[in-house]
């Protein structure tokens, strides 16, 4: 008990020496409280309302009315089909017609670019 007696009458000694500032506190105090309720006021008060079952759509079957139609599509090439079937070499005409030989600069573009992507890969490793 003689604890709880001599914190009330420290406090009370703070209180009295330093009104300005016990002021300053209680009125900082009081002004967040009263922040916060406004705030809670104001966010409760714009809340959605709940919705009525008059509001909710009722979720209705789905009837055919009319048929369906095919949408437009590009034209398939004709050598080329989703599903065909792939084969193990390429023929003669084949090659001719889908095999490009690569010229010199390209290989060469290539093998720069490979060559940059190691040495950013590698970076300044040991």
């Amino acid at each position: 008990m003689e604890v709880l007696d001599n914190l009330r009458r420290r406090f009370g000694d703070f209180i009295r020496n330093n009104s300005k500032l016990t002021l300053t506190i209680i009125f900082t105090l009081t002004a967040f409280v009263a922040a916060a309720l406004v705030i809670v006021l104001y966010e409760t008060a714009h809340l959605p309302k709940p919705l009525k079952k008059s509001d909710i759509k009722q979720q209705h079957d789905f009837i055919q009315t009319d048929s369906f139609f095919v949408p437009d599509e590009k034209p398939v090439i004709e050598d080329y089909y989703f599903s065909r079937d792939e084969k193990e070499k390429w023929t003669k005409e084949e090659t001719d017609r889908w095999f490009t030989v690569p010229d010199s600069r390209w290989v060469e573009s290539l093998s720069e670019a490979n060559r940059q992507k190691v040495n950013k890969i590698l970076g300044a490793a040991p």
